[in-house]
């Protein structure tokens, strides 16, 4: 009888120490799951970026191959010639005319569709040009053309 109980109480004991060491491996285990799951989450958002960098990396490439299209055909049609117009106060007029294109914007009062906006550009540009060339010359005192005198 008394081995019954011996043995009774020894896998009690075993029970007992099992228990507890698988509840202690468990909560081992689920802190490197954590850990782990954190990782994939990382792994994952930066698996979306770089899809996404790629899709706007095709997006660029395109449009660079629009544009050397439209170099080449520039190219072919007036040479390799610089254009006219560039200089300075062409470059002066064409920033200012972004910054009125895009009042709505900066000011946030009504949103300009991107043609319009490209139009407003254009036509600032060919406003303030001469008047930027004639204000802005290459350090020459400047010439704005003036009205013969009235009355004599």
């Amino acid at each position: 009888m008394e081995s019954i109980i011996v043995a009774c109480i020894t896998g009690v004991v075993t029970l007992i120490g099992v228990i507890l060491s698988n509840s202690k491996s468990r909560a081992v285990m689920e802190v490197k799951l954590d850990a782990l799951t954190e990782k994939v989450e990382k792994h994952n958002q930066l698996i979306e970026r770089t899809y996404r960098l790629e899709e706007g990396l095709s997006v660029v490439r395109n449009d660079i191959e629009n544009l050397q299209r439209k170099v080449g055909w520039h190219e072919r049609v007036f040479g390799k010639q610089r254009l006219a117009m560039a200089s300075p106060a062409h470059d002066r007029a064409g920033v200012l005319g972004v910054v009125i294109a895009n009042l709505d914007l900066i000011m946030g009062w009504c949103a300009l569709d991107p043609s319009t906006r490209g139009l407003v550009v254009a036509l600032v540009m060919a406003v303030l040009s001469p008047i930027m060339a004639a204000l802005g010359g290459d350090g020459d005192k400047p010439e704005i053309p003036r009205g013969e005198a009235r009355g004599a």
